[in-house]
Order: C-alpha cells, then sequence, then structure tokens
C-alpha cells in the first residue's frame, strides 16, 4: 500500500514537473520558429529584453508570434491546454511575474512592431510589441504628435491598457482616451475589433483594464497635428529652499492646468546611491508656446544646473528622459494618489523621506527615485467623448496628484528587503495623506501589495467582471495568466 502511494505520488510530481514542457512542444510544433525552449540562444535574448533585472524569470520557453493570428493560433492552444502563460510588450513593469512566468510559457510580442499612419492621415496604427520611443521617433519628420508613455523604453501594450499619463493629460486626457480600436486575441482564440461600434463594452474596460480581457496585438490612436513642443528637462540641486519651491510649483501648475491645459509636466526627485540629490523637472507646453506662462510654476524655479528646454520634437525630449531610466537594476515600484493640496504634498514627501532614509541605512546601493505627476480634474473630462474608461475619474470633483516611486538596487539578495520597503512606503504615504487620500491608483506603478482595480470603484469592478465573464468565460485570463492585476480579485 505504502509502495502504490509512493509510485503515485512519484507519477503525479513527473507530470507536473512535465507539463509546462509539454505545452512548449506543442506550441514549438504548431508554429515553428516561433518558440524557443531555454537551450536555445534566441530564448535568453528574447528573455532578458526587459527594463528591470527583477522581471528576468525562467519560463519553459518563449513564444514570440510574427503575426496576430499567431498569436490566435498559439493562445487558443495554450487555453485548450490549461498551460499557463505570460504577456510581454515591452517589459517595463519591474514586478515580478507581471510581464514573465517562472515555467509555463512567455509571450513576447516584439514582432508585432506595426507603426503606420492610417488613410486618414489622422489615425497611427502601433503593434503593441513596439515602444514608445520608436513611435515618436517614426512620426517625428510627418509633424504628428501622438498621446503616449513618457518614457520610450515602454511598450504600447502596457500603457494603452493601464491608463497612459502623457504631457497630453490636461489636453487630451489619458492615452486610453486616444485609443480608437483595440485588436484583441480572446481566449477563444478569435481575433476581434473593440472600438465605439463594435465590442463597446470590451472597448470601454481595456480603457485601464490591463491583461484580464485578452491579448491585444494593435491599438488605433489618434494623433495630433504638431511639429514641435516646446519643452525638455530642468534640473535642479535639491536642497530645502529648492524642494519646498518645487512642491508648491506642483500644486500651482495643477490648478493652472485646468485654465491652461496645453502644458504637461512631471517632477522626479532623485537620491542616488552616489550620494547627491537631484530635482528634474520634465516640462512640456504642447501647443508649442515658447515661455508659456502656464509652465512658469516651475520655469522660473531657480538654481537651475541644467535647463534643456526649447522647441523640439517629443522624440528627442523622451530620448533625453530615458537616459536617466537605465536598464539593468533592480527595480519595483508603489503608487498613490492624493488630493492637490500644498500640506498633503509635504506630508507624504516627508514621510517618503523617512522610508528612504531608513533603507538607505541598510541597502548597499539604492537610488531612490520619487515621481510627482500633476492630474487635474480636467483630465478625466476627456473621456466621455469616446465612450468613457475604467480608471474611475470622470466624477472626480478635485485636483489630484499622482505620486509613485520607482527605487533601484543592484543586489539580488536585497529583493525582500526592497519589496518590504515598498509596503511601508504605502502605508506611511497613506497615513501622511489621511482624508485626502484618493481611491484611485494607476496601475501601471502600484506595488503587488495593492489593488489598483479596486481603486476604479465598485461601478467600473462590477462592469469589469461582467466583460470578463462575457469574452473570458472560462476565465483563462484570470488562471493562466498569473501576472497583472486580476478583476476577479480585485477588491
Amino acid at each position: 500500500m505504502m509502495r502504490s502511494a509512493l509510485l503515485l505520488l512519484a507519477a503525479a510530481v513527473h507530470v507536473a514537473a512535465s507539463y509546462p514542457a509539454n505545452c512548449c512542444q506543442s506550441l514549438k510544433s504548431k508554429l515553428p520558429g516561433q518558440v524557443f525552449l531555454s537551450n536555445e540562444a534566441t530564448y535568453a535574448q528574447l528573455n532578458n529584453q526587459r527594463w528591470s533585472n527583477t522581471s528576468i524569470l525562467a519560463p519553459n520557453c518563449v513564444f514570440q508570434p510574427k503575426a496576430p493570428e499567431d498569436v490566435s493560433k498559439g493562445v487558443k492552444l495554450l487555453v485548450t491546454n490549461s498551460c499557463p502563460f505570460a504577456i510581454k510588450s515591452g517589459g517595463h513593469n519591474p514586478i515580478p511575474g507581471a510581464n514573465n512566468i517562472d515555467g509555463g510559457v512567455s509571450i513576447v510580442l516584439g514582432a508585432l512592431n506595426q507603426i503606420e499612419l492610417a488613410s486618414d492621415g489622422k489615425t497611427v496604427r502601433l503593434g503593441t510589441g513596439a515602444r514608445w520611443g520608436q513611435v515618436y521617433k517614426a512620426f517625428a519628420d510627418k509633424g504628428l504628435l501622438v498621446p503616449g508613455g513618457l518614457c520610450g523604453g515602454t511598450g504600447i501594450g502596457g500603457v494603452s491598457t493601464g491608463g497612459g499619463e502623457s504631457y497630453l493629460l490636461a489636453s487630451h486626457g489619458w492615452v486610453v482616451d486616444n485609443v480608437v480600436n483595440y485588436q484583441v486575441v480572446l481566449a477563444s482564440g478569435a481575433i476581434v475589433d473593440a472600438n465605439q461600434k463594435s465590442n463597446s463594452a470590451l472597448y470601454k474596460a481595456l480603457k485601464g483594464g490591463g491583461n484580464n480581457f485578452g491579448v491585444v496585438t494593435r491599438i488605433d490612436v489618434v494623433a495630433i497635428e504638431q511639429p514641435k513642443i516646446w519643452g525638455g528637462s530642468i534640473l535642479l540641486p535639491y536642497f530645502p529652499d529648492s524642494a519646498i519651491a518645487t512642491l508648491n510649483a506642483i500644486t500651482n501648475f495643477t490648478t493652472l492646468s485646468n485654465t491652461q491645459p496645453n502644458n504637461g509636466a512631471q517632477v522626479v526627485i532623485t537620491y542616488t546611491a552616489t550620494g547627491q540629490a537631484l530635482i528634474a523637472l520634465s516640462v512640456a507646453s504642447t501647443d508649442g508656446t515658447v515661455n508659456s506662462t502656464g509652465l512658469a510654476p516651475f520655469t522660473s524655479l531657480q538654481p537651475q544646473i541644467a535647463n534643456t528646454v526649447g522647441l523640439r520634437t517629443i522624440s528627442d525630449i523622451v530620448t533625453e528622459l530615458d537616459a536617466n531610466q537605465a536598464d539593468g537594476f533592480r527595480d519595483t515600484s508603489a503608487t498613490i494618489t492624493f488630493k492637490n493640496d500644498p500640506a498633503t504634498l509635504f506630508a507624504v514627501h516627508n514621510a517618503s523621506d523617512q522610508v528612504y532614509l531608513k533603507y538607505n541605512a541598510t541597502v548597499p546601493y539604492l537610488d531612490w527615485v520619487v515621481f510627482y505627476v500633476p492630474t487635474a480634474k480636467i483630465d478625466s473630462t476627456h473621456a466621455a467623448a469616446r465612450g468613457g474608461n475604467v480608471l474611475g475619474l470622470e466624477d472626480n470633483p478635485e485636483d489630484l496628484i499622482v505620486a509613485f516611486i520607482t527605487p533601484r538596487w543592484l543586489d539580488a539578495a536585497q529583493d525582500p528587503v526592497m519589496y518590504e520597503m515598498a509596503r511601508e512606503w504605502v502605508d506611511a504615504v497613506t497615513k501622511a495623506a489621511g482624508v485626502n487620500r484618493h481611491r484611485f491608483l494607476y496601475q501601471n506603478f502600484a506595488a503587488p501589495s495593492q489593488k489598483p482595480l479596486c481603486g476604479y470603484g465598485a461601478k467600473n469592478v462590477e462592469f469589469m467582471k461582467g466583460v470578463s465573464k462575457k469574452y473570458d468565460p472560462g476565465e483563462a485570463f484570470q488562471k493562466l495568466v498569473p501576472g497583472g492585476f486580476k478583476v476577479s480579485k480585485a477588491c
């Protein structure tokens, strides 16, 4: 009896161990030349192409489809055989498992890198394997400004389904508000278009719903005729006076955005492992106005170490920003949103500093990076024109600030410490924000311990659950795709 039980246990262990490999072999047979096992050079090349080393895991194979039809065949096979898988667009999310998987299949969309202008001369078609930096470069000489991510290395897919902050928040809304069509591969393998006329519920759910409903293979975005913008970076030393002035400038700029929406900005405060403390302002007048009064709260700050602001293309500006977001570190993230109030901002910033000081004393190499993104009331008014989104900000009565951290380190042994740091940061800044904390959490920078989909509000959560049930009745993207924030576990 005991021997039989041991034999059964051994057989079960063998099946569990070989199961993902069988998924890979089946996929490799069906899609030759697109599936790479761990002993192949292409596997390492594709698996390691990620912004943060924390997201380099060990899938049993990497599947790089060449066309949406290949995604369809692959997803249908994986779902039919209950094979776990991950989906990678640009691979910028640093959270382990967000765009990769240990065991199972890693779907890498890099070959779906279509970047073209539609026949109407206004809409751009973007494969979700492309990067935003590539998009900006492609249209730099065409006089078009495309609403997209402020980091050139971010993928089209993650930004266009997670929300999407940009310089155009006040003038055109979130990136998702500028998407007019999603091409999606469903769990059944069906390839569908989701827009205001066709699959409209899916279209709305994808605008903030992440990877809960299918694999997005292409998006169509409305571009803006704008050859150059007046923008760039301003670098300040971090002194008490300059820090106070910068925090006040953030609140002033946020309020001003409601009446002067053709301006965008992002503030980054960095304490480097080498002992420097810097304030980096990324600003833009998106209609090309030189010395825009809307940017005065930032451009007037002194003393300035460097200033690259001028009439430039978005491609040039983003390339410059990317130099400060190097690959090859270990990174994590966490976020909070709160009312645009000076006292609240100061309290949050002070609480953030205290967490940094604690961990800087124990982590051998630590770059502490804090972002503040002005998020005015006007930002959410653009969603309704294209069927709304699920971010839950359309009834927001007040100006907000979205803050997030992306600290980086080198030693993998420090990973548990840094993940605990992210949880502690969330607790500290949430307490500091108090009654002025807002429920919204930007999911592309949320920590694993956070629940950004819940922050969209109960109505939107129920709506997304309904869309999931309709388009993915077997819950493949809830059960087989562990990465991302799942609507089935939203609250």
